[in-house]
């Protein structure tokens, strides 16, 4: 649970990171297999970080990601909304799931628009095989 405290501190932290490094792109990730759980989310987000990051870079392992500030940045932030989900001969239903809404800074101009950012993320999805929607 967040307390009045914490969410203080957090904006504080976000205030000082967004001043030396600017938010240059939001993006929004609804996760396709709908995660219900936030230790699901969390896993697929560092999973989303590391073939990012790496591409990013040019590496082919996480050990090889720079230390933050050298790298690109994200801050993320997961929030619930209701989903319906189709199931062959069952009725439609409701669930909570995740999305993320994301911040990526610290990429020295490298993404001219928004549109070259969703492309390096399609095709970093497309060369990994993974469907996007």
């Amino acid at each position: 649970m967040i307390t009045r405290t914490n969410k203080k501190t957090v904006q504080e932290l976000l205030d000082n990171t967004w001043r030396s490094y600017p938010p240059e792109f939001y993006i929004t990730l609804h996760w396709k297999n709908l995660p219900r759980q936030l230790e699901t989310v969390i896993k697929d987000t560092q999973f989303f970080n590391n073939i990012f990051r790496m591409r990013f870079e040019g590496c082919n392992t996480p050990k090889k990601i720079s230390k933050f500030p050298r790298r690109v940045q994200f801050q993320h932030f997961h929030e619930r909304h209701p989903s319906t989900i189709y199931r062959k001969n069952k009725p439609p239903r409701s669930v909570l799931t995740f999305h993320t809404h994301s911040v990526l800074s610290n990429t020295h101009g490298f993404f001219k628009d928004v549109d070259d950012v969703r492309d390096f993320i399609n095709n970093l999805f497309h060369v990994l095989r993974i469907v996007v929607c």
